[in-house]
């Protein structure tokens, strides 16, 4: 059954090739549709512009742990490997619609404060168009 309501910011997760982003803190998922200008002399004395070629990503904050699968280390060799990964962020409640597309990871910076959490943030850029559909 779909969440209803607002959706408590807990539940969404972030996936990267089918394994969850482990003691993930925030994510979001930006996205914009950049464009160029088109004005001209019979513009008159406002700008007009059109849509160019749309981007998003995929960004997240996570706690560092030393873990196998789903942390740092699993991040760290596919952004070394520059591999192609498959990204999703979801609920996984059947009915909630949640993001998902391809994308290569291109930041990834740890840091280590001192008396405090260590944390991690992670970018993955998208390669292709971004879908936005129901889960089943």
């Amino acid at each position: 059954m779909a969440t209803t309501g607002i959706i408590n910011g807990t539940l969404m997760a972030l996936y990267v090739n089918g394994t969850k982003v482990a003691v993930l803190s925030s994510n979001e998922v930006p996205m914009s549709w950049p464009t160029r200008e088109t004005a001209n002399k019979d513009s008159g004395s406002w700008m007009t512009k059109l849509p160019t070629r749309g981007n998003w990503s995929f960004t997240g904050t996570a706690f560092f742990q030393f873990v196998a699968s789903g942390g740092y280390l699993t991040l760290f060799n596919a952004m070394s490997a520059k591999s192609l990964v498959q990204v999703k962020m979801s609920t996984l409640v059947s009915g909630d619609y949640y993001w998902h597309g391809e994308g290569y990871i291109t930041d990834l910076s740890a840091s280590f404060p001192d008396d405090d959490a260590s944390t991690y943030n992670v970018t993955i850029e998208g390669s292709g168009q971004l879908a936005y559909t129901a889960l089943t």
